[in-house]
């Protein structure tokens, strides 16, 4: 860059989105290592803690105050980013001399309709603006004066913010002002990976670098919709800025204690989580198949000690098609055949039942029984969906014979069937439930076992236990995920929004369809078998800028962030209709 820095003045309406993009390009330069400040109405308000007032004098005194300060970190090759109201044509024209005098002034006119400014209203100040409670608001009450010959236009009600940023970036680039971006091409990354990283996994071939909502963008500026989710991980959508703001202030704080001594954010967890879904106490733990694990333990020693089987006799019924993670014992009662070639012997004391039967359970239970474990909806099965009042006679069982319902929730719960929990859309309380996943938005390993004290309370100190699990920073994270999944209505919204998606999907009159199902935010589109597998179609819905995935052979997995809205599914669907009616 050069030795002389640059201000990056953008002007427009309130409401036009310049602040958003001077965000943007701010991220994008810090993350390059550059220097670069941010000046805007919020932060000059801060610093005279006082209100700013609206008439023109006023303006004119606080835009003076902006542009002394550009200009000293202009002076000092600071990248410099203001997006102050700057109505008047003639003190911006002032303010350009100013800082030309010490570096560059690059004017960004961020171009958006009155009208579309007024109804996004971010603030509520043209509401009062039109009933004249507000004098001198620009647009309304006093007249703006676009630039006539500036450097950059957006068009904000055409563009998306990433791509008004990148239009800025590009300009200060090709005016080299700042360097460019070095960044390895897509391919380095993934030969990089093949080369270093164990092959167990088989991911579409995009390297993404960012994500916000429901997007991502790749190594390349490309962007994509994400209809996976990480796997149901990322409900609240990615990098909500709530979660980020919470992770932050925790980890200025303490990150790590172990569980060798207490902390302040852990207790506050167990009490909010146990309240949410009615449980009397919680065990927390990091990843998913370690909340599954530690519920099979429970369960065993509850067998033993509460229910009375004899000593090393419990056994445990799962189901056909399962998914529970990939570690020594669960893989051993998974009837997926890759999943436990090569990894023998497994542990004994499990026994296997086609899932959606509730006969098949009741046949299948002994005195020795102490727990069916389920998932209400299969979701590595292939989003498979039980039949209606399966769980409720799966209730009803388990209560004749004294044996714990273990639900995994893992990749249903916390709102992306449309319930809180999936048992909930047959009312039905299990007696104990996983969760993961989305339990941090995405932010953080965190899991959770869920129980009566009955259950939970056969453990005793040194029975289990997990460095990480409940660490203070986990559990300030995973909080602040649940006030989000509830206080912006997710929960109602992925039934809203799943209702809306199952209706597109059904529209699309594809030769290879051969069912859709699911519940919510979580929908399975079966091909038949003569389409050739669900893999192909994902990687031509990724050519379009669609991201999902396959689940198992012949199922597309649709299960995007439960903040998602009508427009963004309207976009989706268009490229996934254009991929199955190929």
């Amino acid at each position: 860059m050069k030795e002389q820095g640059v201000t990056v003045w953008f002007t427009g309406l309130s409401g036009s989105g310049k602040t958003t993009i001077a965000k943007r390009v701010e991220q994008e330069l810090r993350e390059r290592g550059l220097r670069v400040e941010r000046l805007d109405g919020d932060i000059v308000r801060q610093a005279l803690t006082r209100d700013l007032g609206f008439s023109k004098e006023d303006r004119d005194k606080n835009i003076e105050r902006v542009t002394f300060v550009a200009k000293m970190l202009t002076k000092n090759g600071v990248v410099v980013l203001c997006s102050f109201i700057s109505p008047y044509r003639e003190r911006r024209a002032k303010t350009r001399q100013e800082i030309e005098e010490v570096g560059t002034f690059i004017e960004v006119y961020v171009e958006c309709p009155l009208e579309v400014c007024a109804e996004r209203d971010v603030k509520g100040l043209y509401a009062k603006a039109f009933a004249g409670e507000i004098q001198n608001f620009t647009g309304v009450s006093d007249p703006y004066e676009p630039p006539e010959n500036p450097e950059i236009v957006c068009h904000t009600a055409e563009e998306t913010v990433e791509e008004s940023a990148a239009k800025v970036i590009a300009y200060l680039e090709d005016h080299g002002l700042i360097p460019r971006a070095e960044r390895a091409a897509p391919e380095a990354y993934i030969e990089m990976e093949d080369t270093y990283g164990a092959h167990n996994y088989h991911p579409l071939d995009v390297v993404i670098t960012r994500a916000e909502g429901v997007w991502v963008w790749d190594v390349e500026g490309k962007r994509y919709i994400d209809f996976l989710s990480a796997y149901s991980a990322l409900n609240q959508g990615h990098v909500h800025p709530r979660i980020l703001r919470a992770l932050e202030a925790q980890a200025r704080r303490v990150t790590l204690t172990s569980r060798a001594f207490r902390n302040d954010q852990l207790p506050l967890l167990e009490k909010e989580l146990c309240e949410l879904t009615g449980f009397e106490m919680m065990l927390p733990m990091n990843s998913g198949a370690e909340a599954v694990e530690t519920a099979l333990k429970a369960a065993r020693k509850w067998g033993y000690t509460v229910k009375g089987v004899p000593p090393n006799r419990a056994q445990i019924i799962t189901c056909a098609g399962n998914f529970h993670g990939r570690t020594i014992t669960i893989i051993g009662f998974s009837t997926v055949e890759q999943y436990r070639e090569g990894f023998g012997p497994f542990t004994p004391g499990f026994v296997t039942i086609p899932y959606g039967d509730a006969d098949a359970l009741e046949a299948a239970i002994t005195p020795e029984t102490v727990a069916f474990l389920v998932e209400p909806i299969q979701g590595e099965g292939g989003i498979i969906v039980p039949p209606e009042g399966y769980l409720r006679r799966v209730r009803e069982i388990c209560d004749r014979h004294n044996v714990l319902l273990i639900a995994d929730e893992i990749q249903t719960g916390l709102g992306r069937t449309g319930r809180l929990l999936a048992c909930d859309w047959e009312g039905v309380k299990p007696d104990v439930v996983t969760l993961g996943k989305a339990l941090s938005g995405g932010f953080y390993p965190v899991s959770a076992v869920l129980a009566s004290r009955e259950v939970l309370g056969v453990f005793r100190p040194g029975d289990h236990g997990s460095t990480f699990g409940g660490n203070p920073l986990a559990c300030a994270v995973a909080r602040e995920a649940l006030r989000v999944l509830v206080e912006e209505g997710l929960i109602e919204r992925a039934a809203e929004m799943g209702e809306y998606l199952m209706g597109r999907l059904q529209r699309i009159e594809s030769p290879y369809i051969k069912e859709i199902r699911g519940k919510g935010l979580l929908i399975g589109v079966e091909l038949l078998p003569e389409a050739g597998g669900a893999r192909r179609f994902c990687e031509a819905l990724k050519d379009e800028g669609g991201l999902c995935k396959e689940t198992h052979e012949h199922v597309i997995r649709f299960a995007p962030p439960l903040v998602i809205g009508r427009e963004e599914i309207d976009w989706a669907m268009e490229r996934v209709e254009k991929v199955l009616t190929r």
